[in-house]
């Protein structure tokens, strides 16, 4: 792999680890509404889903390959609506009393689940390996070595997100409707990139 072609990946890893999509505005609304502490468990399920399917799409990707026609429809259906779905939640969110609403928050597992279902880190895994690694190498080092990468990557990604939402969260909760109708037509961009990818 020539320089160029791993400053290619770096870019386009990163522009994806920080656009917009359900990870990242997720973790963005979680720590406004519930404040970073509270919010560990959805990002954490964020995590630990994004690397599953990083890994899964690393060491199944010839398999994805061939089933990707059929199991791409599916996931796009599922994906859509899962990202309509949590477009409507943010957008008729409201500030939180943490007492009140400890057991209405999406929770680790809720956010590990939602990677299945997630279109643009299935694409996203899956064009790293057939743009970046599968024309270059096939050894199980360098296919390991680019999924920690990728993993390493779209964690800072969400981390950032994240941040942000607690770096602005006095504005946000100030402005939330604002902030939330803008997030949720971030999240409605999402499923419409969704359908057209």
């Amino acid at each position: 792999m020539s320089l160029e072609t791993f400053l290619s990946f770096l870019i386009y890893s990163s522009i994806t680890a920080t656009t917009p999509g359900p990870n990242n505005i997720l973790a963005l609304n979680s720590v406004v509404n519930y404040g970073y502490r509270e919010s560990k468990k959805l990002i954490l399920g964020i995590y630990a889903g994004f690397a599953s399917i990083m890994i899964l799409c690393g060491f199944g990707c010839n398999v994805l390959i061939e089933l990707l026609p059929d199991v791409l429809g599916v996931l796009k259906i599922l994906g859509v609506g899962y990202v309509l779905y949590l477009a409507y939640k943010v957008g008729i969110s409201k500030p939180q009393n943490l007492e009140k609403t400890h057991n209405q928050r999406l929770g680790f597992f809720n956010a590990f689940f939602l990677q299945f279902v997630n279109v643009k880190i299935i694409l996203y895994g899956i064009t790293i390996h057939i743009s970046f690694v599968l024309p270059y190498y096939q050894s199980l080092f360098y296919t390991s070595a680019f999924i920690l990468l990728s993993i390493i990557i779209g964690f800072m990604g969400i981390f950032l997100w994240a941040i942000a939402g607690a770096m602005l969260k006095a504005f946000l909760i100030k402005h939330y409707k604002a902030a939330n109708l803008t997030m949720a037509a971030l999240l409605v961009l999402s499923a419409v990139q969704i359908l057209l990818g």
